[in-house]
């Protein structure tokens, strides 16, 4: 079964507006509720990861979140870790991110990948991947 990893600052997270990306957190809903297993994987540390999610609640709907307490991306090692953290293979995986590197990095170990633009792309480019 595909499972998905979204990153949180940029792609969840609007650091500007410091709130979540409403459109992002409704897709995830989607995704939640039609079964599709989700995963956090960010730089955040562990422990301000607690504090956005006592702020905004959003943690309930992804199964499990890595953070950068030990490696953070784009260090390879930070990828190595996500199929003991899924329980899934790289190529059962796909990754969204706003960093084009970050995808990239990905790919080298068979993740597919999407660069995170806006809310219409991201459903388009993943139904695809999902088929």
């Amino acid at each position: 079964m595909k499972v998905i990893l979204f990153d949180f600052v940029n792609v969840l997270y609007d650091p500007i507006r410091k709130e979540l990306n409403e459109d992002v957190l409704a897709y995830v809903k989607e995704l939640k509720e039609s079964g599709v297993p989700l995963f956090l994987f960010t730089n955040v540390l562990s422990e301000k990861l607690i504090l956005y999610d006592k702020r905004l609640d959003f943690l309930k709907y992804f199964t499990k979140a890595t953070n950068g307490d030990l490696y953070v991306k784009p260090d390879v090692r930070a990828y190595e870790c996500l199929e003991a953290f899924t329980g899934e293979k790289f190529e059962e995986m796909i990754y969204i991110d706003d960093s084009f590197e970050n995808v990239e990095i990905g790919k080298t170990l068979g993740i597919k990948g999407i660069q995170f633009v806006d809310i219409k792309s991201l459903k388009r480019e993943l139904e695809k991947l999902l088929i």
